[in-house]
Protein backbone atom coordinates (compact mmCIF):
# COMPACT_ATOMS: atom_id res chain seq x y z
CA UNK A 1 0.00 0.00 0.00
CA UNK A 2 1.58 3.58 -0.74
CA UNK A 3 1.08 6.66 1.31
CA UNK A 4 -1.19 8.37 -1.34
CA UNK A 5 -3.37 4.94 -1.31
CA UNK A 6 -4.00 5.59 2.09
CA UNK A 7 -5.02 9.37 1.82
CA UNK A 8 -8.04 8.74 4.34
CA UNK A 9 -6.21 6.97 6.82
CA UNK A 10 -4.08 9.26 9.75
CA UNK A 11 -2.22 9.32 13.33
CA UNK A 12 -3.00 10.60 16.12
CA UNK A 13 -1.06 11.09 19.22
CA UNK A 14 -2.84 12.86 22.83
CA UNK A 15 0.13 13.23 25.26
CA UNK A 16 -1.31 14.11 28.58
CA UNK A 17 -0.41 14.31 32.33
CA UNK A 18 -1.31 11.24 33.38
CA UNK A 19 -1.54 8.84 29.63
CA UNK A 20 -0.80 9.25 26.21
CA UNK A 21 -3.15 7.80 23.60
CA UNK A 22 -2.55 7.20 20.04
CA UNK A 23 -4.79 6.38 17.42
CA UNK A 24 -5.04 5.05 13.68
CA UNK A 25 -8.10 6.79 12.45
CA UNK A 26 -10.29 7.60 9.38
CA UNK A 27 -9.53 11.37 7.97
CA UNK A 28 -13.06 11.55 6.57
CA UNK A 29 -15.24 11.25 10.03
CA UNK A 30 -12.23 10.64 12.45
CA UNK A 31 -13.31 7.18 13.53
CA UNK A 32 -10.38 5.30 15.19
CA UNK A 33 -9.46 2.01 13.83
CA UNK A 34 -6.89 1.59 16.30
CA UNK A 35 -6.05 2.83 19.77
CA UNK A 36 -3.46 2.45 22.30
CA UNK A 37 -2.79 3.94 25.87
CA UNK A 38 0.51 4.29 27.54
CA UNK A 39 0.31 5.39 31.40
CA UNK A 40 3.11 8.42 32.30
CA UNK A 41 4.12 6.69 35.34
CA UNK A 42 5.34 3.51 33.51
CA UNK A 43 8.14 5.33 31.56
CA UNK A 44 11.00 7.13 33.26
CA UNK A 45 10.69 10.45 31.64
CA UNK A 46 8.65 12.24 28.91
CA UNK A 47 11.82 10.95 26.40
CA UNK A 48 11.44 7.50 27.22
CA UNK A 49 7.24 7.96 26.77
CA UNK A 50 6.87 10.15 23.58
CA UNK A 51 9.62 6.97 21.94
CA UNK A 52 7.38 3.94 22.87
CA UNK A 53 4.16 6.01 21.50
CA UNK A 54 5.44 6.77 17.88
CA UNK A 55 7.61 2.77 17.92
CA UNK A 56 3.69 2.09 18.03
CA UNK A 57 2.26 4.52 15.55
CA UNK A 58 5.22 3.68 13.07
CA UNK A 59 4.56 -0.16 13.39
CA UNK A 60 0.32 0.87 12.32
CA UNK A 61 2.17 2.71 9.99
CA UNK A 62 4.49 0.15 7.84
CA UNK A 63 1.17 -1.62 7.73
CA UNK A 64 -1.31 1.00 6.88
CA UNK A 65 0.92 4.43 5.76
CA UNK A 66 -1.11 7.58 6.71
CA UNK A 67 -1.59 10.54 5.05
CA UNK A 68 -0.68 13.22 8.03
CA UNK A 69 0.11 13.10 11.57
CA UNK A 70 -1.60 15.24 14.43
CA UNK A 71 -0.39 15.63 18.11
CA UNK A 72 -1.69 17.07 20.96
CA UNK A 73 0.64 18.20 24.08
CA UNK A 74 0.25 19.65 27.43
CA UNK A 75 1.50 23.04 27.02
CA UNK A 76 2.88 24.95 24.03
CA UNK A 77 5.52 24.09 21.58
CA UNK A 78 7.71 27.45 21.21
CA UNK A 79 11.52 27.35 18.99
CA UNK A 80 10.98 23.21 19.38
CA UNK A 81 10.25 22.67 22.96
CA UNK A 82 7.51 22.66 24.79
CA UNK A 83 6.66 25.01 27.35
CA UNK A 84 4.03 25.68 30.38
CA UNK A 85 3.38 22.09 30.89
CA UNK A 86 3.71 21.81 35.14
CA UNK A 87 2.24 18.53 35.14
CA UNK A 88 4.76 16.54 33.40
CA UNK A 89 8.40 17.30 34.50
CA UNK A 90 10.86 16.90 31.95
CA UNK A 91 8.54 17.40 29.43
CA UNK A 92 10.16 20.38 27.36
CA UNK A 93 13.14 18.40 26.97
CA UNK A 94 10.80 15.54 25.44
CA UNK A 95 11.76 15.14 21.56
CA UNK A 96 8.21 16.58 20.47
CA UNK A 97 7.84 18.35 17.93
CA UNK A 98 6.65 18.68 14.53
CA UNK A 99 10.46 18.77 13.38
CA UNK A 100 10.44 15.22 15.29
CA UNK A 101 7.08 13.65 13.90
CA UNK A 102 8.41 14.78 10.24
CA UNK A 103 11.78 12.98 10.92
CA UNK A 104 9.91 10.37 12.01
CA UNK A 105 7.19 10.15 9.33
CA UNK A 106 8.45 11.88 6.37
CA UNK A 107 6.84 13.16 3.38
CA UNK A 108 3.66 13.68 5.64
CA UNK A 109 1.65 16.54 6.53
CA UNK A 110 2.25 17.23 10.72
CA UNK A 111 0.48 19.13 13.06
CA UNK A 112 0.93 19.90 16.54
CA UNK A 113 -1.04 22.08 18.69
CA UNK A 114 -1.88 22.02 22.51
CA UNK A 115 -4.11 19.60 23.74
CA UNK A 116 -7.31 21.43 24.86
CA UNK A 117 -7.19 23.53 21.93
CA UNK A 118 -6.71 20.27 19.69
CA UNK A 119 -9.87 18.82 21.95
CA UNK A 120 -11.83 22.05 21.36
CA UNK A 121 -11.19 21.41 17.32
CA UNK A 122 -12.62 18.28 17.67
CA UNK A 123 -15.61 18.82 19.46
CA UNK A 124 -16.01 21.62 16.81
CA UNK A 125 -15.88 19.13 14.35
CA UNK A 126 -17.79 15.87 15.13
CA UNK A 127 -18.54 16.50 19.09
CA UNK A 128 -20.92 18.76 20.72
CA UNK A 129 -19.51 21.89 19.13
CA UNK A 130 -20.34 21.38 15.83
CA UNK A 131 -23.01 23.70 14.24
CA UNK A 132 -22.68 26.02 17.50
CA UNK A 133 -21.09 29.53 15.92
CA UNK A 134 -19.45 30.45 19.57
CA UNK A 135 -18.76 28.09 21.64
CA UNK A 136 -16.00 26.44 24.48
CA UNK A 137 -14.01 23.97 25.74
CA UNK A 138 -13.09 23.50 29.40
CA UNK A 139 -10.87 20.93 30.15
CA UNK A 140 -11.10 19.20 33.74
CA UNK A 141 -8.04 16.54 33.58
CA UNK A 142 -4.59 16.14 35.51
CA UNK A 143 -4.45 20.07 34.48
CA UNK A 144 -7.50 22.38 34.04
CA UNK A 145 -7.35 24.98 30.64
CA UNK A 146 -9.89 26.64 28.80
CA UNK A 147 -10.17 26.65 24.91
CA UNK A 148 -12.72 29.08 22.46
CA UNK A 149 -13.92 28.06 19.22
CA UNK A 150 -15.80 30.58 16.43
CA UNK A 151 -17.24 29.26 13.80
CA UNK A 152 -14.89 25.91 13.77
CA UNK A 153 -11.62 27.90 14.51
CA UNK A 154 -10.11 27.82 17.82
CA UNK A 155 -8.66 31.21 19.23
CA UNK A 156 -5.54 30.83 19.61
CA UNK A 157 -4.48 34.24 21.15
CA UNK A 158 -0.90 36.16 20.23
CA UNK A 159 1.40 33.74 22.24
CA UNK A 160 -0.90 30.69 21.56
CA UNK A 161 -1.80 30.65 25.46
CA UNK A 162 -5.42 31.96 25.12
CA UNK A 163 -7.20 29.87 27.90
CA UNK A 164 -4.25 28.82 30.31
CA UNK A 165 -6.49 29.38 33.07
CA UNK A 166 -4.18 27.20 35.34
CA UNK A 167 -1.70 30.26 35.55
CA UNK A 168 -4.61 32.36 36.89
CA UNK A 169 -4.16 34.08 40.47
CA UNK A 170 -5.39 35.92 43.92
CA UNK A 171 -3.60 38.88 45.00
CA UNK A 172 -0.19 37.69 46.57
CA UNK A 173 0.02 34.41 45.50
CA UNK A 174 2.80 33.05 43.33
CA UNK A 175 2.88 32.49 39.75
CA UNK A 176 4.34 31.84 36.49
CA UNK A 177 7.34 33.44 36.95
CA UNK A 178 7.54 31.24 40.75
CA UNK A 179 7.42 28.36 38.44
CA UNK A 180 3.72 27.76 39.69
CA UNK A 181 -0.06 27.76 38.52
CA UNK A 182 -1.97 29.06 41.25
CA UNK A 183 -5.54 28.08 39.79
CA UNK A 184 -4.42 24.71 38.70
CA UNK A 185 -2.69 23.60 42.17
CA UNK A 186 -6.47 24.05 43.46
CA UNK A 187 -8.69 22.78 41.00
CA UNK A 188 -6.62 20.23 39.18
CA UNK A 189 -7.22 16.39 39.36
CA UNK A 190 -4.99 15.22 41.73
CA UNK A 191 -5.97 17.34 43.94
CA UNK A 192 -9.64 17.40 43.45
CA UNK A 193 -9.40 13.33 43.73
CA UNK A 194 -7.78 13.63 47.53
CA UNK A 195 -11.26 15.62 48.53
CA UNK A 196 -13.87 13.95 51.11
CA UNK A 197 -17.23 14.13 49.52
CA UNK A 198 -18.33 17.29 51.04
CA UNK A 199 -15.14 19.24 50.32
CA UNK A 200 -14.93 17.89 46.95
CA UNK A 201 -18.52 19.49 46.05
CA UNK A 202 -17.59 23.04 47.89
CA UNK A 203 -14.54 22.95 45.44
CA UNK A 204 -16.54 22.24 42.71
CA UNK A 205 -18.87 25.24 43.11
CA UNK A 206 -16.09 27.39 43.83
CA UNK A 207 -14.47 26.23 40.52
CA UNK A 208 -18.40 27.19 39.05
CA UNK A 209 -17.83 30.91 40.24
CA UNK A 210 -14.30 31.08 38.09
CA UNK A 211 -16.16 29.88 35.39
CA UNK A 212 -18.56 31.91 35.23
CA UNK A 213 -16.05 34.85 34.99
CA UNK A 214 -15.10 33.52 32.00
CA UNK A 215 -17.90 33.45 30.57
CA UNK A 216 -18.81 37.16 30.87
CA UNK A 217 -15.77 37.66 28.51
CA UNK A 218 -16.41 34.61 25.96
CA UNK A 219 -20.22 34.76 26.04
CA UNK A 220 -20.47 31.47 24.44
CA UNK A 221 -23.62 29.79 23.31
CA UNK A 222 -22.21 26.06 24.60
CA UNK A 223 -19.34 25.39 26.97
CA UNK A 224 -18.67 21.63 27.12
CA UNK A 225 -16.96 19.32 29.42
CA UNK A 226 -13.87 17.39 29.40
CA UNK A 227 -11.28 15.26 30.95
CA UNK A 228 -11.00 12.62 33.79
CA UNK A 229 -13.18 14.28 35.93
CA UNK A 230 -15.92 16.09 34.42
CA UNK A 231 -18.62 13.61 34.30
CA UNK A 232 -18.75 14.07 37.94
CA UNK A 233 -18.95 17.97 37.60
CA UNK A 234 -22.04 17.43 35.61
CA UNK A 235 -24.36 16.86 38.67
CA UNK A 236 -23.24 20.10 39.96
CA UNK A 237 -24.10 22.13 36.34
CA UNK A 238 -27.36 23.16 37.44
CA UNK A 239 -26.08 24.69 40.47
CA UNK A 240 -23.24 26.71 38.65
CA UNK A 241 -26.15 28.01 36.05
CA UNK A 242 -28.69 28.71 39.19
CA UNK A 243 -25.56 30.73 40.06
CA UNK A 244 -24.56 32.36 37.12
CA UNK A 245 -27.78 33.34 36.27
CA UNK A 246 -27.55 36.42 39.38
CA UNK A 247 -24.80 37.88 37.18
CA UNK A 248 -24.75 36.70 33.41
CA UNK A 249 -26.57 38.65 30.79
CA UNK A 250 -26.79 35.31 29.14
CA UNK A 251 -26.77 31.53 30.41
CA UNK A 252 -24.69 28.89 28.08
CA UNK A 253 -25.60 25.21 28.07
CA UNK A 254 -23.11 23.41 29.32
CA UNK A 255 -22.85 19.59 27.56
CA UNK A 256 -20.33 16.97 28.58
CA UNK A 257 -17.93 16.16 26.13
CA UNK A 258 -18.67 13.45 23.39
CA UNK A 259 -15.39 11.74 24.50
CA UNK A 260 -14.86 12.86 27.98
CA UNK A 261 -11.60 10.78 28.35
CA UNK A 262 -10.56 10.72 25.18
CA UNK A 263 -11.05 14.32 23.30
CA UNK A 264 -7.55 15.29 23.34
CA UNK A 265 -6.94 12.61 21.17
CA UNK A 266 -9.78 13.21 18.72
CA UNK A 267 -8.28 16.45 18.70
CA UNK A 268 -4.84 15.07 16.89
CA UNK A 269 -6.81 13.32 14.45
CA UNK A 270 -8.71 16.83 13.60
CA UNK A 271 -5.41 17.99 13.59
CA UNK A 272 -4.53 15.53 10.67
CA UNK A 273 -7.52 15.70 9.41
CA UNK A 274 -7.16 19.38 9.00
CA UNK A 275 -3.41 18.72 7.71
CA UNK A 276 -4.30 16.59 5.01
CA UNK A 277 -6.12 19.17 3.06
Amino acid sequence: MTVSAAANLVLGFDFGGTKTLVGLARVTDGELLQTARLLTRDYSGAPALVSAALAQARAWDREHPVAAIGAATVGVEREGVVALAPNLPGWSEAPLTAATLQAAFPGRSVAVANDVKAACLAEMRWGRLQGVPYGAYLNLGTGVALAFGQDGAVWQGAHGVSGEVAYLWESGQPGLAAGRAPLEERFGGPVMARLDDPAWASRVMELGWWVGQWLLLLDVERLVLGGGWAQRVMASVPAWQDAWRSYLPAVPDVRLSRWPDSAGLYGAVALAAKACR
